[in-house]
């Protein structure tokens, strides 16, 4: 969409009239614009083992469910004072799994390269639900403390390279419901900061900024909501909003059943979600006997036939100790963790009679998803 277009659209809409009664970032202390341009420098991180890997071209990953940075070019980073909070706002509307398990970032750093013996770039960046801005940030789900990113060294005039670092949260990922979303960017060396980009319509953004001194962000800590004029190097007064993309997993929980003659097929499981607790379920009213049953996990299947019945699941990869209950419900809380996406294991149930003894039941093959 045409600047002009967007920018009429945005004084048509009730969030443009909100932002008319800002103060402009001139009458804010500490504000200063660094312009940036051409070719970005990527990078990857994992959060998982720190390796931090730079320089390639951009990658086109599927999963980008939310795109935040339409701009017309390369334009501007916003610096404020070492330890505030740079806050924007919008709309997500991913749908799917909801499981955020990568962020991508733009900013421009000062701070002297890791290479050349520096600290590199430093910026913490926080994820928030339920966010209105103008001072409500809603709830914080994601906090990290990002260093030693790359960097460009000490500005000497012209434009600073805009660096973007997609991150694999791994263990860190979480889930954001669709809705009000904000993120937050804060300066943690003075020296590096968040790329602007335009406000869209299309992530309900708003030609405003909050701005929290310290952190983290809520009543105590807000200072006020403002609104870039033009200005910099872009001389765009849309470039209210920051840098970010957000990629969900869309992996799907799968189960399948694995008969054996002989054993009762009794066992059932719903799908394995990250984050949440598994119930598989063993049926034991054709069994007025039973006093107790189990359920054991594996990594492997096996097929090995054994006085109670054909054992389903490899007795020397088991997961966890054996689950044993009164009833036919038993419990396993798996992981929130992006890296147990698409892992594969095995189940397989027993009973256990007074008068009958061990009873073995069929399988299941369970893949863990997003959703």
């Amino acid at each position: 969409m045409h600047k002009t277009t967007l920018l009429l659209l945005l004084l048509a809409s009730p969030t443009a009239t909100q932002s008319v009664s800002q103060p402009n970032a001139p009458d804010i202390a500490g504000i200063r614009r660094l312009p940036t341009g051409g070719t970005p420098v990527y990078s990857h991180l994992d959060l998982d083992t720190g390796v931090l890997t730079t320089g390639g071209l951009a990658v086109t990953i599927p999963t980008l469910c939310f795109d935040n940075t339409f701009d017309e070019e390369w334009a501007d980073a916003l610096l404020f004072f070492q330890g505030d909070e740079l806050f924007d706002w919008g709309i997500k509307g991913c749908g799917g799994s909801t499981l955020v398990n990568r962020i991508r970032i733009g900013y421009a750093s000062q701070a002297d390269q890791v290479h050349l013996g520096g600290p590199g770039g430093s910026l913490d960046l926080q994820i928030y639900a339920g966010s209105l801005g103008h001072g409500d940030p809603g709830q914080e789900l994601l906090s990290l403390q990002l260093r030693g990113l790359p960097s460009e060294g000490p500005f000497m005039g012209g434009l600073l390279i805009p660096q973007v670092v997609t991150i694999d949260l791994g263990a860190q990922a979480f889930f954001l419901p669709d809705g009000a979303i904000g993120w937050g960017y804060r300066n943690a060396d003075g020296l590096s900061a968040p790329l602007l980009v335009d406000v869209g319509v299309g992530n309900g953004t708003e030609n405003a900024i909050d701005l929290y001194r310290g952190g983290p962000a809520g009543p105590a800590t807000y200072v006020t909501t403002f609104t870039l004029p033009p200005g910099g190097v872009s001389n765009d007064p849309l470039e209210n909003s920051f840098f970010l993309q957000l990629f969900q997993d869309e992996t799907p929980a799968t189960v399948q059943t694995i008969a054996v003659a002989g054993n009762p097929d009794v066992f059932t499981a719903d799908g394995a979600v990250v984050g949440s607790p598994w119930y598989p379920r063993l049926a034991t009213y054709d069994f007025p006997n039973v006093t107790s049953t189990f359920v054991i996990l594996s990594y492997a299947s096996a097929n090995l036939p054994i006085r109670w019945g054909t054992l389903l699941v490899d007795p020397t990869q088991f997961v966890e100790p054996i689950s044993i209950r009164p009833g036919g419900v038993h419990r396993f809380d798996i992981p929130l963790d992006a890296n147990y996406v698409g892992l594969t294991f095995f189940a397989q149930g027993g009973l256990i009679g007074s008068a009958s003894g061990v009873q073995l039941t069929n399988g299941i093959e369970a893949t863990i998803g997003a959703f």
